[in-house]
């Protein structure tokens, strides 16, 4: 099982390194994503009240997007790119659970993609002069917790790509339904937090913007993220179970 777990991490990197220039032109394009949306906010709104605190809510919460986006959206793409390769089906020759193979590859590509996102986010408070709170010891823990949820939803989307197979469309619209649930407050919409992930994302928005410490939050904050993260999770793996036997019984798994 460990030996799995390196393996998927070990090729999540060989990929990163042998297409290091389209890694590189995606985190440009994300960059000057950032840029336009930061000079159209600043153009449009720089004379509200409180402006300083609202573009860095712009600036925070695109770039939990992008993290948010890799954790949730990556394995989608990868059981996308396998069934289109025709290698789908080898992952079902080996004695390991195929859940537990694609959650190695998220682990992997999150670890790969948490370098491009810090150094997408040391370059834009460089150059936007947005400065957020980078206190590792309170972001970290709660990002843990967080991707939980995130992987749920990752696998609940590669469970749909097995069974429906055309669905770049489909992680397209994902993309900015994301987008929007992340930057809509959880004060104004409460009923948000029983959603995936956004208690987390909201309590990583407070850190990140208002720096609020790993102390200041209560033991309720973690129990509720705790469990909001497992019951995705769970609830995550589960219907992508569902979705597998489905296409199993269906004989249409390895089929494009």
């Amino acid at each position: 099982m460990l030996f799995m777990f390196k393996s998927n991490i070990f090729k999540q990197y060989i990929e990163f390194r042998r297409y290091l220039t389209n890694t590189l032109l995606e985190l440009f394009i994300f960059y000057v994503i950032l840029m336009a949306l930061f000079l159209g906010f600043n153009t449009f709104a720089g004379q509200m009240d409180h402006f300083g605190e609202k573009i860095e809510y712009v600036v925070a919460g695109y770039l939990i997007w992008i993290f948010a986006l890799t954790a949730m959206q990556s394995i989608g793409w990868e059981v996308y790119t396998d069934m289109q390769r025709g290698t789908m089906d080898q992952l079902y020759m080996t004695p390991i659970s195929v859940w537990k193979i694609l959650l190695s590859r998220m682990i992997g590509k999150v670890l790969i993609q948490s370098s491009g996102v810090a150094l997408l986010t040391i370059v834009s408070m460089v150059t936007t002069g947005v400065y957020l709170n980078t206190d590792l010891i309170s972001i970290i823990p709660i990002l843990l917790l967080t991707l939980f949820s995130m992987f749920g939803i990752g696998f609940i989307v590669a469970g749909i790509c097995i069974l429906i197979k055309q669905v770049d469309n489909l992680l397209i619209l994902f993309q900015f339904l994301l987008m929007s649930f992340v930057y809509i407050p959880i004060e104004k919409a409460p009923f948000l937090k029983y959603f995936p992930c956004i208690y987390g994302v909201d309590m990583l928005k407070q850190t990140m913007i208002n720096h609020v410490s790993l102390w200041e939050f209560s033991v309720g904050d973690f129990a509720f993220l705790l469990v909001n993260s497992f019951v995705y999770f769970c609830l995550g793996v589960g219907l992508f179970r569902l979705c597998e036997n489905t296409a199993i019984k269906k004989g249409i798994l390895g089929k494009y």
